[in-house]
């Protein structure tokens, strides 16, 4: 039997310690590639194309039991709110004002004049969160009228019902925001063709994630002009709109508002309308020279139109044409067509833009046609909030390649 020094059995006791040290401190370790993550901060989440981060990567906020649960007040340039502390329910009040220089040429006369062209006070609020929404807008500058009061439901991202008066979703142009307008306003071609707003209901949806947009309303067909024809038809409107790429937004200068590039987006659109009124006109009696009010044939009128949009990286444009048929009782028939282009570009990020619109039209008795050429700038100081805006107009006759009106307008805006 062979015996082991007493130096050799303490080197191999120190050893045996230092190795159970060792392998203790490596077992209470966590391994780099899964403590270090865990005790680090959250990467960072990968920003959507408008710069906001996506919430399906962010964790759920766990309530506080012990944090506040009152509502919170909200002043910007966005305007003045109020918002219960879960954000269930909330109401905002907004300002919109826009006036006007103009100088205008006509028939040989040369005017000039400001003017107050709009001044809106706009009440909105949601309840249940996005459930429920309405609004109340009046208009103040020249007769006080209410222009919108309605409510929407919301019931499914393909499923909502719009009550009250409003504007009809039968173009892409006219129920886009004034204030997101690329120009002073729609221009003489919608201006034509569009339909007013009116009292009814419209079912709508967006269904695909935005990639499919429907609307199909009925309403009462008379307008907000009280002179109207009496005893209309109820006014039928559908259209439907395709998104390929995504949404695309209703808004006329978001390129000048975004500190990035749009990505390519592109809609497809067309719709339909049609009602019937009935026509009153004035006759004046030989024998006693008096004016006696008559019934004219009724009205029936169908309206098509078609419409394309386009916004990527400081572009942003929009097309639309027009078709109108009037078909009489009695068998007479009338017809008008047009369209129009804008296209803007920002020239200088959120400051400047350039913008141009052309169109072409021959309204009902018309023997000829005439194009609205429009080029304009914009300058935004504080985004659509501030901004200055100035167009030149030229209504081209085709007749005689002359321009039928001319003028130079210069607008300011203030929306809060």
């Amino acid at each position: 039997m062979r015996l082991v020094s007493k130096p050799m059995l303490a080197v191999t006791a120190g050893t045996l310690l230092a190795l159970r040290l060792e392998v203790t401190a490596m077992a209470a370790e966590p391994p780099a590639d899964s403590g270090d993550v865990a005790a680090s901060e959250p990467a960072p989440v990968e920003a959507l194309e408008f710069g906001e981060p996506s919430p399906a990567a962010e964790p759920i906020p766990v309530p506080d039991p012990n944090e506040a649960t009152d509502g919170r007040v909200r002043a910007s340039l966005d305007g003045f709110g109020l918002e219960s502390a879960s954000g269930r329910f909330g109401l905002s009040l907004g300002l919109l004002g826009q006036v006007r220089y103009s100088v205008d040429h006509q028939d040989g006369d040369l005017d000039n004049a400001f003017s107050l062209r709009l001044a809106r006070t706009m009440l909105q609020g949601h309840m249940f969160g996005q459930r429920l929404l309405f609004q109340l807008q009046p208009e103040f500058a020249g007769n006080v009228r209410l222009l919108d009061a309605n409510v929407t439901v919301n019931l499914h991202p393909a499923f909502s019902v719009l009550v009250g008066q409003y504007r009809p979703w039968f173009t892409r142009a006219f129920p886009t925001n004034l204030p997101l307008q690329a120009q002073l306003d729609r221009g003489a071609v919608l201006d034509a063709f569009r339909i007013d707003r009116d009292i009814g209901v419209t079912v709508l949806g967006q269904p695909f994630d935005g990639r499919l947009e429907y609307y199909v309303g009925v309403l009462n067909g008379e307008g907000l002009e009280l002179s109207a024809p009496r005893s209309p038809q109820p006014l039928v409107t559908a259209r439907v709109v395709a998104n390929p790429l995504g949404p695309v937004a209703y808004d006329q200068t978001v390129a000048s508002t975004t500190d990035r590039n749009l990505p390519l987006r592109l809609a497809i659109g067309a719709s339909a309308a049609t009602n019937e009124v009935a026509r009153t006109g004035t006759m004046v009696d030989p024998m006693t020279g008096e004016e006696t009010i008559i019934m004219l044939p009724r009205l029936r009128t169908v309206t098509a139109g078609g419409e394309l949009a386009l916004q990527w990286w400081r572009l942003v444009g929009l097309g639309e044409v027009f078709w109108r048929g009037d078909y009489f009782q009695d068998g007479g028939r009338g017809d008008a067509w047009g369209g129009y282009g804008t296209l803007s570009l920002n020239a200088v990020r959120k400051r400047f833009d350039v913008v141009a619109r052309v169109g072409a039209m021959r309204l009902e008795g018309e023997t000829s046609a005439h194009m609205p050429l429009e080029p304009g700038m914009n300058l935004y100081f504080a985004g659509n909030h501030a901004k200055l805006q100035l167009r030149y107009r030229c209504d081209l006759g085709l007749a005689d390649a002359a321009c039928i009106t001319q003028g130079v307008h210069l607008q300011g805006q203030f929306w809060f």
